[in-house]
């Protein structure tokens, strides 16, 4: 999962911040998972092989059909950010959307 400088990879971080984005999301609003329709990363700085991250997500908006969450990847040591990432999914219900 390391790309050619040792570090980790950019897809790799991309999809942290979709996996734990929509974990946080499950335990609001209607629990649903919901589709992606953005998502967005910004890398501040590497991780290398032997760091320890935290990631922490939270859920910023839950409507009727849009949710808003926002992650933090962080080194545990020094406490910088390495990423921050934001996902936009569609957690309405498409039955009635495709009708």
């Amino acid at each position: 999962m390391l790309n050619a400088t040792g570090s980790l990879h950019g897809g790799v971080i991309a999809s942290l911040v979709d996996a734990v984005s929509t974990y946080a999301l499950t335990t609001t609003g209607s629990g649903r998972p919901g589709s992606s329709i953005d998502l967005n990363v910004s890398y501040m700085r590497p991780v290398k092989l032997d760091d320890v991250i935290v990631i922490s997500a939270s859920t910023l908006s839950c409507g009727s059909r849009l949710a808003v969450s926002s992650v933090d990847i962080l080194n545990k040591e020094t406490g910088k950010l390495i990423a921050q990432g934001r996902h936009t999914k569609f957690v309405g219900d498409t039955k009635t959307q495709l009708q």
